[in-house]
């Protein structure tokens, strides 16, 4: 008799446990697992009217969203890192009267998303790098002091073709861009232009495109 208590018991344990672990994968799903990621392989034929807006830049890695995404280029091996479809979330507004902002912290390993304009949302999208995590987070007021903030486009660095309006400088002498020749996505390209030697190194980031 006390056998058979003591296995219900233990079964009654299991399912406790069971419902426990599902409630919190439930939770963890609806909480944190908004990331999607962008089919690289999908942009191929993509023209875009607008070019992609540079957030963030480091030695080791840059930060840039369009319409299509945001994408981490991971700057040393000179490929795509990591990606977030942001129509997934609906947060890819480049123009109008709703603006998708993009803001990343001063070490370059946090996101924040947040559309502005007409329609505030209560909430901001947060993506760790690191962790290749993203989560809806209540709204919270992204200081300058805490993120970094790219350089206005220089008039002097204009050739023919788009630029990003904002640069970043790594290394103290190397200004990086970006750039594409025409609205063709495959065509973007990274543009480093070093000032002390007066020379411009170009890289396609979507080069399995091409």
């Amino acid at each position: 008799m006390m056998n058979m208590y003591r296995t219900k018991k233990i079964i009654l344990i299991l399912i406790l446990l069971i419902l426990i672990i599902a409630s919190c994968l439930i939770f963890y799903n609806i909480k944190y697992n908004y990331a999607k990621a962008v089919i690289i392989s999908g942009l191929k034929d993509k023209v875009i009217a607008i070019e992609p807006e540079l957030d963030y830049v480091s030695e080791d890695r840059i930060i840039f969203h369009c319409i299509d995404g945001l994408f981490v280029y991971d700057l040393k091996n000179k490929k795509i890192d990591k990606t977030i479809d942001l129509a997934h979330i609906n947060s890819n507004y480049m123009n109008g009267s709703n603006y998708t902002q993009v803001l990343v912290s001063k070490d370059g390993n946090k996101v924040y998303i947040d559309n502005i304009g007409e329609s505030l949302d209560n909430f901001i999208y947060e993506y760790n790098i690191k962790m290749n995590l993203l989560r809806k987070i209540k709204y919270k007021k992204i200081n300058d002091k805490d993120r970094y903030i790219p350089n206005l486009k220089s008039e002097k660095i204009l050739r023919i073709g788009l630029y990003s309006g904002c640069y970043g400088t790594i290394y103290n002498n190397i200004d990086v861009y970006l750039y594409m020749k025409n609205s063709e996505l495959k065509n973007l390209q990274v543009l480093l232009h070093d000032k002390k030697n007066n020379k411009d190194t170009y890289y396609y980031i979507f080069e399995e495109l091409r």
